[in-house]
């Protein structure tokens, strides 16, 4: 059974999770700083965001047209087991659930950006009555 209701669902965990952690200054820096833009994409439901950092501050930005440098891919339910923190991102990639394309020098650079978001998640999943979630 996946994690998540619906489409809208995620997108609503999803996107409060990413505003949440582009809101945190040094997270925000951490992205600008890496001067790309990365593309997120989870698959069961469809949820697509990119983080652009050639501009300061980053943004997000929703069209899935849009023009990635280094592009994250897996489903959801992966996506909700990474947040939690149980998932090893490298067996993640070796196992073929997480896919990463691009440069990875610049892809490790933005890791610990996203250090704020493990904590936002269970938070966000809280306030929206998904403790079953966490």
């Amino acid at each position: 059974m996946a994690v998540y209701t619906d489409q809208a669902e995620a997108k609503d965990i999803f996107d409060a999770l990413w505003q949440g952690i582009l809101a945190v200054e040094s997270s925000n820096q951490q992205f600008s700083s890496a001067g790309t833009v990365l593309g997120v994409y989870y698959t069961d439901p469809v949820y697509f965001v990119a983080i652009d950092g050639t501009q300061a501050p980053a943004v997000l930005v929703s069209d899935p047209d849009t023009k990635v440098e280094i592009e994250v891919r897996m489903s959801a339910d992966t996506a909700h087991t990474f947040w939690k923190g149980e998932l090893n991102f490298p067996v993640a990639m070796m196992k073929g659930k997480a896919k990463i394309k691009g440069p990875s020098d610049k892809a490790m650079k933005l890791l610990p950006a996203l250090e704020p978001g493990f904590e936002l998640y269970r938070q966000i999943l809280k306030e929206r009555g998904r403790e079953d979630l966490v």
